[in-house]
């Protein structure tokens, strides 16, 4: 599915779509991780989804996050400032910026954001590894898929235990709270669904915004003139380069769509990508247009299934993340344009995003 209206009707349509998948053959992610609730429907995904959306709505991020984000945010600001000009934004400030701030997010205390964004990528690289053919080294991602969902386990262990002990409005202590009674591979599952999809999609939102900022100058000077803001940047860079290229979903029964029959227990891929450059619903969808008429994209999906941390990631990347930024690096500019391409099909990224400034 690659229109706008189809990919929407999907999403929309939890009596003909399903999330969970009926196949035999379980996918290399679930079998590392457990069944996490984008594989659910309701009730039992809401059932699961409620408490995160308890620990990440915008009053908890105020009081519990903001703080942090401002801090990490100059840490990583100061890093780049000593490394000097010509820093790769993605790799030295976007990831580790989100990796720190979604860990504390989560629940874990002190933990290297080198071992986060290491569990992040190896749990993406698991969840695409069944999207097409891809048998060699597959025996070895699946080793290290095991040893990283241990690892994981380990820390969320521990960071139950101390949650208890000393509340912090974590993700991981409204999951564990006792009343709530939720199941520990229920809670180990959807923390390494957030550890994944969570990392990857702000971080690349935000060196992908910086790119498509510093890339068209009248819409940079519209946000220095105050015309336009961060929270439009991030919308729109969103729209424009959709970190989650694609979601999958399964027919639940015989059904028809745009006049296409669609048999049941068929697999479909709604390709968010390409939806949000639907020239019917966006017009000159390649141009990065910060004046755009208000209209919802799907780069965070839509319906039952919409992300929930995507609230918490326009916050940090829109708030912190890219106003620090500019204010903090004078005159920052690409060092090369061209030379920043996108990689990914299900999790797409800027392979780099170098930048220099006075």
């Amino acid at each position: 599915m690659t229109r706008f209206d189809d990919c929407l009707a999907v999403t929309l349509d939890q009596d003909n779509f399903t999330s969970v998948n009926p196949s035999p053959v379980v996918p290399m992610f679930f079998r590392a991780v457990g069944v996490p609730m984008h594989g659910k429907d309701d009730p039992q995904h809401k059932a699961e989804r409620d408490p995160f959306s308890l620990a990440l709505r915008p009053a908890a991020l105020r009081r519990n996050w903001m703080d942090l984000f401002e801090e990490t945010s100059a840490r990583y600001i100061d890093r780049m400032r000593q490394l000097g000009p010509g820093a790769d934004l993605l790799s030295q400030y976007a990831e580790p910026f989100v990796a720190d701030n979604l860990s504390a997010m989560l629940g874990f205390a002190d933990l290297p954001h080198e071992d986060f964004v290491k569990w992040s990528h190896t749990l993406v690289e698991a969840a695409t590894t069944d999207v097409g053919p891809s048998p060699e080294g597959e025996a070895e991602l699946w080793d290290r898929s095991i040893r990283v969902s241990a690892e994981i386990d380990l820390a969320i262990d521990e960071a139950i235990e101390r949650t208890r002990r000393e509340p912090d409005g974590s993700v991981i202590a409204t999951l564990s709270d006792p009343q709530l009674g939720a199941p520990l591979d229920t809670i180990r599952a959807n923390v390494k669904l957030a550890i994944s999809g969570g990392m990857n999609e702000p971080s690349h939102v935000l060196a992908g915004a910086v790119w498509a900022l510093l890339s068209a100058p009248e819409q940079y000077r519209a946000v220095e003139s105050g015309e336009r803001s961060h929270v439009d940047v991030f919308d729109e860079a969103a729209r424009l380069l959709t970190p989650l290229g694609m979601v999958g979903r399964f027919a639940r029964r015989d059904t028809e769509l745009a006049g296409v029959p669609i048999p049941a227990g068929a697999p479909m891929g709604l390709v968010l990508a390409a939806a949000n450059h639907d020239e019917l619903r966006f017009p000159d969808p390649e141009r990065f247009d910060l004046y755009r008429d208000r209209v919802s994209h799907l780069a965070f999906g839509n319906g039952t299934h919409l992300c929930v941390g995507s609230h918490a990631a326009r916050t940090m990347i829109a708030k912190v993340g890219l106003p620090r930024l500019f204010d903090q690096l004078p005159n920052l500019r690409l060092t090369d344009a061209d030379a920043v391409s996108y990689s990914g099909w299900v999790f797409r990224s800027p392979n780099a995003v170098q930048v220099d400034w006075d």
